[in-house]
């Protein structure tokens, strides 16, 4: 990663010390999927689903249903050379 907000963190509740400059974001899936927000089955491939499903695309939006059953509204959008259009 090489950019974030704390409302990124407080909304997936991800633990502030998991986001810094460099930080794999297959990380961030990973902690999802270990704490059961992908559903039930084996982490490692969630993990691999959802990263290959990381399209670099053009702005994307999506929605996901948490587990205590907020939904969240996505909307990606690329950064040069850096990012991708969406994700997990």
């Amino acid at each position: 990663m090489i950019a974030w907000n704390r409302t990124f963190l407080a909304l997936l509740d991800f633990p502030p010390e998991m986001a810094y400059v460099g930080a794999p974001f297959e990380s961030f899936i990973r902690y999802n999927a270990i704490r059961g927000e992908y559903g039930p089955g084996e982490v490692e491939a969630q993990v691999r689903v959802r990263i290959r499903g990381c399209p670099r695309v053009p702005t994307a939006s999506h929605g996901r249903q948490r587990p205590d059953g907020r939904t969240l509204a996505i909307r990606g959008e690329p950064i040069a050379n850096h990012g991708f259009g969406r994700c997990g």
